[in-house]
């Protein structure tokens, strides 16, 4: 992406600036314990576990950030300003309850690549352009970024993800363990490297 392009995004969406440090440090402080849970037969992966400490470091780190108010997996059931078609349970959301233009950041988690995170994105999606929500980040656990491009590069998932590509204002972490690197890119970036080839920045 053209410097010039990066420096009109973050005018258009300053208030990443303040969101994403904040997400990458919540996330670092989420311990190895929670991005799957051991059990007589095997360990799983639950991601509301993972979800519910995610919360808790929000939590602990969020009076030194100025931010909306956080909730978890609001219940848009009966909203009587959303459709019934976009009534969405996203993982968490920062808004001012009350007020629609008070909607500031959309989250969706996922612990799995399967074919649910294109329903992730479908919210994402719904919230961004339809009520008023800044950005969305779609936050992947317990993998990698290259794993995340390799089932979106396979031929029946590159069409799926590309309805996605005009959507500017949603990012991608990937936090594959907890001494990894946590990793972070524009959607519509990851779009371009799937269909163009084109290195993303």
């Amino acid at each position: 992406m053209r410097q010039s392009n990066i420096v009109r995004q973050r005018k258009k969406y300053p208030i990443e600036r303040e969101y994403t440090p904040f997400l990458i440090k919540a996330l670092n402080n989420v311990d190895g314990n929670y991005y799957s849970v051991l059990t007589t037969y095997d360990e799983i992966v639950r991601e509301r576990v993972f979800c519910y400490e995610f919360y808790h470091q929000m939590r602990l780190i969020g009076r030194n950030y100025s931010l909306g108010k956080l909730h978890p997996e609001i219940d848009k059931s009966g909203h009587e300003k959303f459709k019934a078609e976009d009534r969405k349970n996203p993982d968490f959301i920062f808004h001012t309850p009350g007020q629609m233009k008070g909607n500031q950041v959309v989250i969706e988690v996922k612990g799995k690549i399967n074919g649910d995170i294109f329903k992730d994105f479908d919210t994402l999606s719904i919230f961004c352009q339809r009520y008023h929500y800044k950005v969305g980040y779609f936050i992947l656990f317990g993998n990698s970024f290259l794993s995340l491009v390799g089932f979106l590069s396979k031929e029946e998932n590159v069409s799926k993800i590309m309805k996605y590509s005009r959507l500017k204002n949603i990012t991608v972490i990937c936090k594959r363990n907890e001494r990894s690197e946590t990793e972070v890119v524009r959607l519509n970036n990851l779009i371009d490297l799937l269909t163009n080839g084109r290195k993303i920045q």
